[in-house]
């Protein structure tokens, strides 16, 4: 209610002439037709478009009373149907350990069990980003594109979202900002130095002064990686298969895009890490970089 009564204010000063030079709006499915036929009555307008990331499931947070709301998400046959088309199974088998009677009630199954719904969980969250990107995101930014309205991704960094999500969205969209400093800024900076790409206030991009990237499981969410001493780049594991590893100028080197490292510090312990990830640690070292937990 608060978001659409902003958005509400900020047209009607749009329209009066009087919003100041690239005021921002906040951008999301439900309000992006509306947005573009105000930049097409009113191109001059001059606002910046904003987004974030998909609306994922909190599932720690998830509780009985909060059922309806996900679970009406979830059964729309369109998701449904995109689920079933990008995990190979389909999901409405898995309602009931979705949602237990009590929380409580998971931990009385089976280990197996227990993690099977732990696989379905980040699928329907994986589901739920991939639809955000293919169908919201990039053609947003397409359009954005074609109409020359300024597109930007921020950070939001103070939700449970696999940092992954994070870099992929951020990828795509050239203009990054970040909600909060800290750890929003610093994640927000080394994706602009992977991709070569600028922030909103076209800050000069700072390298990791210790030359040091932190590898991070695709599903570890802002959470996890916020407990780990800053001043680091990141690199997610999905990224893996695009990053090089070379004899530089001052020897061995891990890079992606436009950034470089002299040394990988892992996260978790090193056996963690897929198959992908277990090849390119061992090529680097080859090299003679550096591996650290």
């Amino acid at each position: 209610m608060k978001k659409t009564l902003l958005l509400f204010v900020l047209a009607v000063f749009c329209f009066a002439g009087t919003v100041p030079a690239r005021q921002k709006l906040y951008v999301q499915p439900q309000n992006v037709e509306q947005l573009k036929k105000q930049v097409i009555s009113d191109p001059a307008c001059d606002v910046i478009w904003t987004v974030w990331h998909a609306e994922l499931v909190d599932w720690e947070a998830l509780r009985p009373e909060n059922y309806d709301e996900i679970y009406a998400r979830l059964t729309e046959e369109f998701f449904l149907s995109q689920f079933s088309l990008k995990r190979g199974f389909r999901l409405e088998p898995f309602f009931p350990f979705l949602f237990p009677k009590t929380p409580e009630a998971l931990l009385e199954a089976a280990p197996e069990i227990q993690e099977k719904i732990t696989e379905v969980k980040l699928a329907v969250n994986q589901t739920l980003h991939e639809i955000h990107t293919e169908y919201f995101l990039l053609p947003l930014l397409l359009w954005c594109r074609e109409n020359q309205v300024p597109l930007e991704y921020e950070m939001r960094t103070d939700e449970p979202i696999p940092v992954a999500f994070l870099i992929q969205d951020a990828q795509v969209v050239r203009q990054i900002s970040a909600k909060k400093a800290g750890f929003a800024e610093a994640l927000a900076n080394s994706v602009a130095q992977q991709n070569g790409k600028l922030t909103l206030e076209d800050r000069p991009v700072v390298y990791s002064k210790e030359g040091t990237v932190l590898l991070i499981h695709d599903s570890a969410n802002c959470g996890e990686v916020k407990k780990i001493p800053g001043g680091l780049d990141y690199l997610a594991e999905f990224q893996i298969p695009y990053t090089t590893v070379k004899l530089g100028k001052n020897g061995p080197e891990a890079g992606f895009g436009a950034a470089s490292w002299k040394t990988v510090q892992l996260m978790s312990p090193r056996e963690k890490y897929s198959p992908e990830s277990q090849k390119f640690l061992k090529r680097f070292e080859e090299f003679g970089g550096k591996v650290v937990n």
